[in-house]
């Protein structure tokens, strides 16, 4: 994880419709709380709104195509899910607790509480899990406050996913530094074998880039040229472009488009020093 630089530019569709869908789902709450508690009542959330067109394409806009857990680029291979970091519909203090009702309605709507997710992360992982420091203060209607709460999950846009989450140096296994790295790893699944077999490739892809990038061919003698030629299996045309495109790569993936940031950061300290 990362933390994502998210803008106070709301999208109109959650500012209009979804502030009226908000009120909505408030005043049936308030018309018969109890059975809400029960779960006789479900609230009926619209995708429409919170997953609209203009609001996802803002979310893959800010977050750079990049889920807001786990770092992977989605638009290449996946449509991508509309996260709500808070669940709307049910919590689960513990993973293998029964889906207690209602959930964080309130807040389905709420561009702060939305991100954008890959479906392994949201669907098969995080779910409705949604641990507190302490369950005792769980905001359970809008009429209570959340800053009571501690979420022992890493919010994407508050937290400094850094300071929680780290890599070993020549590794692309993520370690928690703390219990909210812990959990967060956990519940969003950022240690499944697959995604850890995804960042070793690019790891490795990483740093032939990052050598291939460090020659100055003007510099070389002519036997060391030579020497480098051979060794890629380059003529030198196709050295100096393959140069000048790891040099590109580089300076992406060092940039907040690059995916599995915290791992490069984590690996290569030197490159962000300045």
């Amino acid at each position: 994880m990362i933390r994502i630089g998210k803008s106070n530019n709301v999208p109109v569709k959650l500012s209009g419709d979804g502030i009226v869908a908000t009120q909505n789902n408030e005043q049936l709450f308030d018309d018969n709380p109890d059975n809400y508690f029960n779960g006789i009542e479900k609230f009926k959330f619209r995708s429409s709104i919170y997953g609209h067109k203009s609001v996802k394409s803002q979310l893959i806009q800010e977050q750079h195509g990049k889920c807001c857990f786990c770092e992977s680029k989605i638009t290449s291979t996946s449509f991508g899910d509309v996260e709500h970091f808070r669940p709307k519909g049910g919590y689960q203090q513990r993973k293998n607790d029964k889906v207690s009702k209602p959930g964080y309605y309130w807040f389905a709507y709420n561009w702060g509480n939305l991100f954008f997710s890959c479906q392994i992360c949201n669907q098969r992982f995080k779910k409705n899990y949604f641990p507190l420091e302490n369950e005792t203060v769980r905001a359970r209607t809008h009429h209570d406050d959340i800053g009571n709460e501690k979420p022992q999950f890493i919010h994407p846009s508050i937290d400094n996913p850094e300071d929680h989450i780290g890599f070993h140096k020549r590794s692309e296994v993520p370690f928690p530094k703390d219990i909210k790295g812990r959990k967060s790893i956990i519940g969003f699944g950022l240690k499944r074998e697959r995604l850890n077999e995804v960042r070793r490739e690019y790891l490795h892809h990483f740093k032939t880039n990052l050598l291939l990038s460090k020659i100055d061919i003007d510099q070389l003698s002519e036997a060391s040229k030579n020497e480098i030629l051979l060794t890629w299996n380059f003529n030198e045309y196709e050295l100096r472009k393959g140069i000048t495109d790891s040099k590109k790569f580089i300076s992406i993936a060092t940039s907040e488009k690059g995916k599995f940031l915290n791992m490069i950061k984590s690996n290569f300290p030197e490159l962000f020093n300045n």
